[in-house]
């Protein structure tokens, strides 16, 4: 079994992802993969020495304990949302392939009950871990806000004898 980097052990990560009780093989294969691709993701991103520093400090759940421990907190919640991302993405695929008792498993399994498996969830879980790896890296102080416009990318022209509903811009009639 795969430890993960930041969290306090292995066991407590699963439990925050609510799968203590998925032991199946393959969903626990599913885990390591998840918290190994989570820990390359890390190395990459803070490098080595980065990761050597904050797996040496002490791991503690309250966030007041200081600078050390917030630190180590910060990156163990961005390793559980990103191993989290993770399963969303493999595990309905596991289950698909377990046929007879895939939607035993499926309503088992926290992560797939209720419909989490959406590209949102996974961008959102995405984005807080790179804003929590970003306060590690010093990118920033976690107090900015941020938004983002989404809409069409760009405004059609409408003309005379073209419709408000005609999607592809063509002359309705030819004059």
């Amino acid at each position: 079994m795969t430890d993960p980097l930041f969290a306090q052990d292995r066991a407590s990560l699963v439990s925050q992802l609510r799968l203590t009780g998925a032991d199946h093989t393959d969903t626990v294969a599913a885990i390591d993969a998840a918290i190994q691709t989570v820990a390359l993701r890390f190395y990459d991103l803070l490098g080595s020495g980065q990761v050597d520093l904050i797996k040496s400090y002490s791991y503690s759940a309250d966030p007041t304990a200081g600078d050390n421990e917030r630190t180590r907190l910060r990156a163990a919640v961005a390793e559980e949302k990103w191993v989290r991302a993770e399963l969303i993405r493999k595990l309905p695929i596991l289950f698909v392939a377990n046929e007879g008792v895939a939607m035993d498993q499926w309503n088992e399994e926290e992560l797939t009950r209720d419909g989490k498996g959406s590209e949102d969830e996974i961008s959102r879980l995405e984005a807080e871990g790179l804003e929590m790896v970003d306060i590690l890296l010093g990118d920033s102080d976690g107090s900015s806000l941020s938004a983002e416009a989404i809409g069409p990318e760009s405004t059609p022209v409408y003309r005379p004898g073209h419709s408000v509903i005609n999607t592809d811009n063509k002359r309705l009639v030819e004059g």
